[in-house]
């Protein structure tokens, strides 16, 4: 299936950003900015969220497809599959 420690690495690092980059922001002079860093911070959840997903996603329909190649009897293995 998936990697389970990747989704949780990616979720990881989209919740850390969104944790991070408002913060960062306040500290700079222009007190507007910490608005741009909490859509900042969203715009990288998100992307993280949809990397892990994705991912997560090729790892289950590549084992979906080496076992339906494997019950068609070809017998490919996933060192073949490049």
């Amino acid at each position: 299936m998936g990697n389970p420690s990747s989704f949780v690495a990616n979720l990881g690092r989209g919740a850390v950003e969104l944790k991070n980059a408002p913060f960062e922001m306040l500290l700079e002079d222009d007190p507007t900015k910490a608005g741009l860093g909490v859509l900042k911070s969203v715009k990288g959840l998100l992307a993280n969220t949809t990397l892990a997903l994705s991912t997560s996603y090729s790892g289950i329909s590549g084992s979906l497809y080496l076992g339906l190649r494997n019950m068609s009897g070809a017998g490919m293995t996933h060192e073949n599959l490049d």
